[in-house]
């Protein structure tokens, strides 16, 4: 809209003619007339005239606001649905652009930090190189800290706060630095120990009832996944993978894994990254193609939305995770990138290990 639509549109809002809002300014009315067709726009020192006669400030009658306001509507808009986004940089430029626009928005400034931890972890820290040569993970950790700890302190929001306290941890875990890590998840807040699941669990009945016990179990599961892998010492990985796959497994005998396909996907992927290591290229073919099919079968059920449990004990629940429901992220992507890393270039020539990297169709 220009300035010539504004002026038009807020003169008959306050029912005043051309005619009428020419004398007011000491102008004609032919000149009002050429601002509203857009011939020409008023003078600099007709602007504050202008706003009092039309009852608006000066950056609503330059269209500043409607600016300013389609630029926050872009903004709010990407935050919402950033994570759905596979490409970290173009997150990381887009919140930095947010930040730089509206430099007092904690909500930005916390979606800055998060993209910053993210877009950290590049190819020489997935590779091993020692934290003190890591020169673009450190840059970028340090930045995530500074832009979090500032949200953490001056942010009003509690939920907001508790987000930028959960990435802190995050830094100074993956960042080596132990003591901070352990400092800042010592403030975390305590939560309630019934959810609002476990509340309405308490007055739901027949099939909603059902639905949410199914979820609520599921979560139960995943949350003892969840668990079993932060444990760090080496001599205890095996078992903590056994038991992993012997309660995926428990909960669904029939082989229609679906959400918990992801997991023996991650599963599969650390164990051929150590079967490489050790030089075994049997368990690192068998490995990979378990890891293919595991990928394979939870690409199609998100592609085709096909998320339901056949098991006695969750049939009828469907998943669906729009994160991955539409096209963001693949498993069979995530196959091809895995089996580029080093680990594995002792196998690269080999025909078999080809033949399933061909085989991944992304």
């Amino acid at each position: 809209m220009t300035i010539g639509d504004r002026i038009k549109n807020l003169r008959k809002k306050k029912n005043m003619t051309q005619e009428d809002l020419a004398d007011c300014l000491g102008v004609s009315y032919q000149a009002v007339s050429k601002w509203e067709c857009n011939l020409t726009s008023p003078d600099l020192g007709l602007i504050g005239p202008l706003t009092k006669l039309l009852g608006v400030t000066s950056d609503e009658l330059l269209g500043l606001t409607e600016e300013c306001d389609e630029r926050r509507a872009y903004f709010d808009n990407e935050y919402k649905g950033y994570w759905k986004r596979n490409d970290p940089l173009t997150n990381y430029e887009i919140a930095k652009q947010a930040v730089e626009e509206y430099p007092g928005n904690f909500t930005y400034l916390n979606w800055l930090a998060s993209t910053e931890f993210q877009i950290a972890f590049d190819e020489a820290y997935r590779e091993g190189v020692p934290y003190e040569q890591l020169t673009h993970f450190n840059e970028m950790m340090n930045k995530a800290i500074h832009h979090a700890r500032t949200v953490y302190e001056n942010a009003e929001n509690e939920d907001l706060r508790n987000s930028a306290l959960w990435t802190l941890i995050l830094c100074h875990k993956f960042s080596n630095r132990p003591d901070e890590a352990r400092h800042y998840a010592e403030l975390y807040p305590e939560k309630d120990s019934m959810t609002r699941d476990d509340a309405m669990l308490l007055v739901l009945k027949g099939e909603e009832q059902k639905r949410l016990t199914q979820k609520m179990l599921i979560d139960a599961f995943y949350r003892v996944i969840y668990v079993l892998e932060q444990f760090e010492d080496d001599r205890l990985t095996e078992e903590t993978e056994s038991l992993k796959e012997t309660c995926i497994r428990a909960l669904i005998p029939d082989g229609n894994y679906l959400r918990f396909a992801l997991s023996l996907f991650y599963l599969r992927i650390g164990q051929a990254r150590r079967a490489a290591n050790e030089g075994d290229k049997t368990a690192v073919l068998r490995l990979l193609q378990d890891a293919a099919e595991f990928g394979s079968e939870y690409d199609r059920a998100v592609r085709d939305g096909t998320m339901a449990y056949t098991v006695p004990l969750l049939e009828g629940f469907v998943f669906f995770d729009p994160e991955y429901g539409e096209g963001y992220y693949t498993l069979a992507g995530e196959l091809r990138d895995q089996m580029g890393c080093k680990a594995f270039d002792p196998f690269r020539d080999d025909p078999e290990f080809q033949a399933i990297f061909d085989s991944i169709k992304t």
